[in-house]
């Protein structure tokens, strides 16, 4: 059996590729049916891994998935919630409401979060509280 230290696989995919090179080597000694019952895995995705491994080795099982998905928001959203932190000094609560009220865009307190993560902004003060009188 292959070491995956012999092979250079990109540290993420590690755990991946060999969890997939367990299932074909179960599969080699078993067969791809019991090999599906006992992983959990579809009888076609074993076939589909073997080959990848047959052909390339062990980059053919690393995942082909995109790390990160694309982004959704347009850029124009981006902008402007950049600008409500920059000029306007707001949070994430602030800043959604402030979308929803003048620009008509709908956005989750979360995405907005990220998206100041994203683009590097400071965290904000914190302001203390009014007395009231």
């Amino acid at each position: 059996m292959i070491r995956l230290s012999d092979v250079k696989v990109r540290l993420q995919y590690r755990w991946r590729v060999r969890q997939r090179l367990m299932v074909i080597h179960y599969a080699r000694l078993h067969g791809p049916t019991a090999a599906a019952r006992r992983f959990g895995v579809c009888v076609r995705t074993i076939r589909r891994w073997r080959v990848r491994w047959r052909t390339s080795g062990l980059e053919g099982l690393v995942p082909r998935y995109p790390r990160r998905r694309g982004r959704r928001v347009s850029p124009r959203v981006i902008e402007l919630v950049g600008q409500a932190r920059r000029e306007l000094a707001y949070g994430a609560s602030r800043t959604q409401l402030w979308l929803r009220r003048v620009h008509d865009i709908r956005v989750a307190m979360g995405t907005i979060q990220r998206i100041f993560r994203d683009l590097g902004l400071p965290r904000l003060r914190r302001t203390r509280k009014r007395v009231p009188r």
